[in-house]
């Protein structure tokens, strides 16, 4: 009977984790109540084997039928270290026996795997007859043969004449065989295992400084083209070299480290650098301990075929020993990419072969530390908004939109608001990138609500395969407010109106404009002396009242303005010294506070008709530090934002922007800061033992420059991955992509260099550097001018065009627009204008001038301000 197969899981990860090295453990009774155990581990030796065996079986049966294996003793192991190459020859496993009895646990893989060939590498002092006798007995088997020598290398000679016709090492296109030493240690067998199985190459044995005439005879005959040492030249001189050479090798190449454990890595970045049918697993690796070669040898055949049955490729071997992880497999490790070569996250997979008394514990946890980390995706931040109803949830990396896969972000089933599902009236959809989810209630939120997010069910975007770790937030209550609504009143001399403004965001009630007489004038209702007192409504003029004292002009039955009183109205305008107050309880707050009482009295002018020397003059004239220019609206904001563009050209991508790199509003390179910037294109020499293409990010502060560098495996993602990775980036930058946005080019980056040569406007058009700026954004500064009045009226236009194009200012374009003075007068002593430009130089700041024209502003008297033509700026 065939074996149940197990359940592979994997241990010791964070959910949602990539690249996190996690060993690869199995449910092997499907129990919940029992812990996963190492796939590979048996009771001994010849347990593990046979644990080794199935799994090969297992994974061949999916493409072929597996009927022979190969026996070789556990006792003497020179006489197995070729079994590697035979393995490949003859999709075989290989399993472990005593000298004079057959294991029944191997017996009964025979049989259940319905085994009919049987292959027994070396002589009678390895394996007896009575093993043989055994094997034959099994039901299954039809056939036994041995293969053996006079010693172990006429062995591997032989057993290299069994494998036949010799495969073809790396795409070199020549007959090819590889070489080691067995003598003093099986290290470079157990490393070489896997590739000699995927490559389909005889494994042959020599000493250590003389070639064996067999294996020299085998190599003549077999007119072998190429030979791949693995092992240094203590283990295999430059002597044995030279007798390759001697024997018609055409080709000697060498694989080797400072030790063993560093041959181990050299032999895996040889694999990755093959090609052709030979390619390295990009997801998973084994250790193996060289204190334990038997493990190694039994385990060639199933690595070489790879345990990543998707990913495909050939699994390595790295070594380890009893002690500390090795300095070089941890090296290596450290260095393991985080994305497979089209762009998608991985998880690095280890698998021990072998119990724990052979690859321990606190081995392969040194092991997952060193392997380079990169976190799941998470829920950085939750906002309700004001009216409770609307949700806003940020994640650290973006987020599946595909609206018909499960793992969507828009997907209702991953949200649940105060312990239930989202309800039919609720809709989530994308904020303003893929990063930030909305939630629309239907009712509202409350202080106290806990909101969850499913763990491991919202997937990364594109070929971000990570996905969100489970977030639970409750809605804190808002703080104690007890600050109250400030009222401010604003009377000016000789004005036929005066203002009354409220100070308070979360304002609920206002009763002024229901109770008018509620408004005192010299401690008595205000319509006592203005018996036609009215307010003016203004369209922009939330928490702000004008009341006119002689009521109001109307058109088409609308309050447009304040009357002028004619000349022998006796109550006149307001005058110096007249007290208004606004009564308590007026104007309530979401807490529940309500104004104090507030009363002023009303100044006397400056500046009289009477005395014209003494005019209407700034007392402060002061000016902001540059920010962001928006030219949209609170509601519809648009931040005027440097970017770089590559726009491609080619037709498939629609003239589309293949990476568009734009500046932080709030970072160093904001509004025109970032037109200073640039971003810096080279080219770079490609690592050899590199599996994928690579793209390095340095952002030069002092030099106001992005430098991205690339080597030719490089694609689109790979600089986007790169950029997004970049700390330093991704704080005063953002990237983005139609090519990303394309579900169809996902999984078909473009090679930079390929897209390039097509399109004349990329960042790679030619050889060698390319230097190109950021361009389109804007800078503000706001002016503020504080007069020794309340002001009737301010010309703006007036003060632009006495400083519009004068050093430090712009041109008429970054100036605002006329507006005509509100209803009723100016109504205020501060008057402010905000300016605009692409470039720094072209807008004031503190210790520059400006010049104040004669008139550009007056009072309620009707006098003229001042001619000021120097003027000097103070920080705001």
């Amino acid at each position: 009977m065939l074996c149940a197969s197990v359940l592979a899981v994997v241990g010791a990860a964070p959910a949602g984790a990539v690249n996190t090295a996690s060993e690869v453990l199995v449910d092997h009774d499907r129990s919940a109540a029992t812990p996963a155990v190492r796939q590979f581990a048996g009771a001994d030796r010849y347990a593990t084997a046979v644990a080794v065996a199935k799994r090969f079986t297992d994974d061949a049966n999916a493409t072929g039928i597996v009927v022979a294996a190969i026996v070789v003793s556990g006792e003497n192991l020179l006489d197995a270290a070729s079994a590697a190459g035979l393995a490949a020859a003859k999709t075989a496993p290989i399993l472990l026996t005593r000298r004079d009895s057959l294991p029944a646990a191997v017996a009964a893989f025979l049989d259940d795997r319905f085994i009919s060939e049987i292959y027994v590498i070396g002589s009678e002092s390895s394996v007896s007859d009575r093993v043989l006798d055994a094997l034959a007995a099994v039901d299954s088997v039809a056939s036994v043969k041995r293969l053996s020598g006079i010693d172990p290398y006429a062995t591997a000679a032989v057993v290299a004449d069994e494998v036949g016709s010799s495969g073809e090492y790396c795409s070199t296109g020549q007959r090819a065989a590889v070489l080691v030493n067995a003598d003093s240690s099986f290290a470079d067998v157990i490393v070489a295992g896997p590739l000699v199985f995927a490559s389909g190459l005889p494994l042959l044995l020599t000493q250590a400084d003389a070639l064996p005439a067999d294996i020299g005879g085998f190599l003549t005959d077999e007119e072998i083209e190429r030979v791949v040492i693995v092992g240094g030249p203590a283990a295999v001189s430059e002597a044995v070299a030279d007798d390759l050479l001697a024997a018609g090798v055409s080709d000697v190449e060498r694989i080797e480290g400072a030790n063993r454990y560093a041959t181990s890595v050299a032999v895996l970045k040889a694999i990755g650098r093959c090609g052709g049918a030979v390619s390295l697993s990009s997801d998973s690796l084994a250790l193996v301990n060289d204190a334990v070669p038997t493990d190694g040898l039994v385990a060639a055949p199933l690595l070489g075929q790879g345990l990543s049955a998707g990913a495909g490729g050939v699994t390595p071997v790295l070594l380890v020993g009893d002690g500390p992880l090795p300095a070089d497999v941890a090296a290596y490790l450290s260095q393991t990419p985080a994305r497979a070569p089209d762009g998608t996250y991985m998880d690095l997979r280890i698998t021990a072969i072998g119990s724990t008394t052979a690859v321990s514990g606190p081995v392969v946890e040194a092991a997952l530390a060193a392997a380079r980390t990169v976190g799941p995706l998470s829920v950085t931040g939750v906002k309700v908004s004001p009216s409770g109803t609307t949700v806003t949830i940020t994640f650290s990396g973006q987020v599946e939109d595909e609206d018909r896969l499960a793992t969507s972000a828009t997907s209702p089933a991953h949200y649940r608001i105060d312990g239930i599902g989202l309800l039919n009236g609720d809709a989530v959809g994308f904020g303003p990138n893929k990063r930030t989810i909305v939630i629309e209630t239907a009712d509202k939120v409350a202080p106290g609500v806990v909101v969850d997010v499913a763990g491991g069910a919202i997937g990364g975007y594109d070929g971000d395969n990570r996905r969100v770790a489970g977030f639970s937030w409750t809605v804190p209550k808002p703080p104690l407010d007890r600050s109250r609504p400030r009222v401010l009143i604003v009377a000016p001399e000789n004005g036929n109106l005066f203002a009354v403004s409220v100070v308070e965001p979360n304002l609920v009630t206002e009763r002024l404009t229901a109770v008018p007489q509620t408004i005192l004038l010299n401690g008595d209702p205000l319509r006592d002396t203005y018996t036609s007192a009215a307010f003016l409504p203004l369209p922009d003029g939330a928490n702000l009242y004008r009341i006119c004292l002689h009521g109001t002009e109307t058109l088409l039955s609308a309050p447009t303005s304040c009357i002028v009183p004619a000349p022998d109205d006796v109550a006149g305008n307001l005058k110096a010294g007249d007290r208004i107050s606004i009564p308590t309880g007026l104007f309530t707050d979401r807490s529940g506070n309500t104004n104090r009482t507030t009363a002023v009295a009303v100044a006397a002018n400056h500046s009289k008709q009477d005395e014209p020397a003494d005019l209407p003059r700034a007392l402060e004239v002061s000016v902001t530090l540059p920010t962001t220019y928006d030219s949209g609206t609170a509601l519809a904001p648009n931040p005027q934002l440097a970017a770089w563009r590559w726009r491609d050209e080619l037709v498939e991508m629609r003239n589309d922007d293949v990476i568009v790199i734009t500046a932080n509003a709030d970072g160093p390179a904001g509004g025109a800061a970032g037109n200073g910037w640039y971003v810096d294109w080279f080219q770079t020499t490609p690592d050899d033992d590199d599996v994928v293409g690579e793209a390095t990010v340095e952002i030069l502060q002092s030099r106001k420059s992005i430098r991205i560098g690339y080597d030719e495996d490089a694609t689109v993602y790979t600089v986007l991955a790169a950029l997004g990775d970049h700390d330093g980036f991704n704080e005063s930058f953002t990237v983005a992509s139609a090519i990303l946005d394309e579900r169809s080019l996902d999984r078909d980056m473009p090679d930079l260099l390929d897209v390039a040569g097509t399109n004349t406007h990329g960042p790679v058009s030619r050889p060698g550097d390319v230097r190109r700026a950021l361009s389109g954004g804007e800078s503000s500064v706001r002016l503020t001018l504080r007069y020794n009045d309340i002001l009737n009226f301010f010309e703006a236009t007036e003060l632009r065009e006495h400083n519009q194009g004068a050093d430090n200012y712009p041109a008429a374009a970054g100036w605002p627009p006329p507006v005509t003075d509100p209803t009723g007068g100016f109504l205020s002593a501060e008057a402010t204008i905000t300016l605009h430009s692409g470039s720094l130089s072209e807008l004031p700041a503190a210790g520059d001038s400006i010049r104040l024209g004669a008139g550009i502003a007056a009072n309620y008297d009707g006098v003229g301000s001042a001619e000021e033509p120097q003027r000097r700026l103070r920080p705001a």
